[in-house]
């Protein structure tokens, strides 16, 4: 996987700071019922926004943290939205993906924060990307 090869390639490197930026969403309007999950394309795109937005998250501070932690200093920036926090309709899946992220930011930063490691969100609001355009 990439993440294999990732870690080889970072092996016995000294990393001290991680910024976690991913992210997709459902053409808009992301009506949540309205996700044909018979239809082969439309799960396809829901599973897409779960890997894109939750496991690079998960997967990286995963592969970076021990590093981190055995050497007691480190920053770990995860690059959220303000949807994970104040949820809005049409973009359920969205703001659930981001609102993971936040909660699993908050949960290492309690674990962490006698070890050196500095872990934080960054909640934006719009940013002009080709995606919401």
């Amino acid at each position: 996987s990439v993440y294999d090869q990732i870690k080889e390639e970072t092996e016995g490197m000294d990393i001290g700071v991680l910024i976690n930026n991913v992210g997709i969403a459902l053409e808009i309007p992301d009506r949540f019922l309205e996700c044909d999950l018979n239809s082969s394309g439309n799960e396809k795109f829901l599973k897409d926004i779960l890997f894109c937005n939750v496991f690079p998250v998960t997967l990286m501070t995963r592969l970076l943290l021990p590093g981190m932690v055995s050497r007691n200093k480190g920053v770990i920036v995860n690059i959220g939205s303000v949807l994970g926090v104040a949820p809005t309709p049409c973009l359920a899946m969205y703001s659930a993906t981001k609102a993971y992220t936040d909660s699993l930011t908050q949960s290492l930063t309690a674990e962490y924060e006698n070890h050196g490691v500095v872990i934080q969100s960054l909640l934006p609001g719009p940013v002009q990307t080709k995606m919401i355009k």
